[in-house]
């Protein structure tokens, strides 16, 4: 499945885009798809760039080619392995050392992986979980001092989660289990659906968390943006990469294929990612995606849906969340003397 040469939306949309002079971007999962797509764009806009990526060749090669079309611009790569919770916190600590203290202005998690194998990672969790939403989690709490650095010296900050079409994927509801450690039997095995369920669990998670960060800063009076994206259906190598490409194939892949060549590429699906990083009217709270939640087409913004602002779905997702990772937390304070002083608690604690 190669990514097509062709951009349907992406040439006259992007020239909405403003410049992106003196911020600081940085994205998660950059090696290609709409990653890739995003940090190609704002590059090219003019913004300062940190990719967090797993230590491969193919981030290395990504890392190159960005930095060959852009000679011009700063671009920081940060090993972050998102299945270990060690590998996020050193991550952390790695930004801290280069940036500390200067602030961030945007944070984009977008790294996601779909419909894997049951595998549990060294922490105990569903692969997929933690790679898509508790590892982001952990990595937007350690990065949080330097977004609140952002919002006071240049007015705003965003936090920006790349959710997905499949959250809407029926039984519609964030179900606790998969926010917890498994045994990598006790959420379906290797069956084709379950791998979609525990990927659509991570979607919903994402735009949960979108909305008790919402809630969150408007409680603290902060202006960090929190904004959630999804791409619709684009070719990129998300489904080429999962474990169930092979018997997808078997079963109308083809037709699925020939869909998304002909409809997005990587460029076009990053349209509302790109919206919500950079786009000056966006507010708060937002959620973007192909116009009428479709699976392609130019980006619009659309009501988000009961699932995602459940109040108890808030409220267990964030208790879940910092109960799994509150040792963590605990072993990671960074600090720097440019820092402001810290917010009172967990920055995304309830109570």
């Amino acid at each position: 499945m190669g990514v097509p040469s062709s951009k349907n939306f992406y040439d006259e949309f992007a020239k909405t885009f403003p410049k992106m002079e003196g911020k600081r971007v940085a994205i998660t999962g950059t090696t290609s798809g709409t990653g890739f797509a995003a940090a190609d764009t704002i590059a090219g806009l003019g913004g300062e760039l940190i990719l967090f990526n797993r230590a491969s060749s193919r981030a290395g090669a990504a890392l190159n080619k960005l930095k060959e079309k852009h000679p011009e611009a700063t671009i920081t790569q940060i090993d972050c392995d998102l299945t270990s919770f060690a590998s996020v916190r050193g991550a952390a600590k790695t930004y801290l050392s280069k940036f500390g203290g200067k602030g961030l202005d945007v944070l984009a998690n977008n790294a996601g992986i779909m419909a894997f194998d049951s595998l549990v990672t060294e922490d105990g969790f569903d692969i997929q979980m933690q790679t898509n939403h508790l590892s982001h989690y952990l990595l937007t709490h350690l990065l949080f001092p330097e977004l609140v650095i952002a919002e006071r010296e240049r007015g705003e900050a965003r936090i920006v989660n790349h959710s997905s079409l499949a959250r809407i994927l029926l039984p519609y509801k964030l179900n606790k289990a998969y926010l917890q450690k498994t045994n990598g039997k006790d959420l379906g095995g290797n069956w084709t659906f379950p791998r979609y369920k525990r990927y659509q669990q991570t979607k919903l998670a994402n735009s949960v968390f979108s909305t008790a960060l919402h809630r969150q800063m408007k409680s603290k009076n902060l202006n960090i943006k929190i904004l959630t994206a999804h791409p619709g259906v684009a070719n990129t190598d998300l489904v080429k990469n999962t474990s169930a490409y092979d018997l997808l194939s078997s079963a109308g892949m083809g037709m699925m294929d020939r869909i998304v060549t002909t409809k997005q590429s990587q460029y076009d699906g990053a349209l509302p990612l790109l919206q919500c990083i950079t786009a000056k009217e966006v507010e708060s709270g937002e959620f973007w995606g192909p116009r009428g939640d479709r699976p392609w087409g130019i980006p619009s913004k659309f009501p988000i849906e009961a699932a995602s602002t459940n109040p108890d779905a808030v409220q267990m997702l964030i208790q879940e969340a910092m109960l799994r990772l509150a040792s963590c937390c605990r072993s990671c304070r960074f600090s720097h003397s440019s820092s402001p002083p810290p917010l009172k608690g967990p920055p995304f604690c309830f109570p």
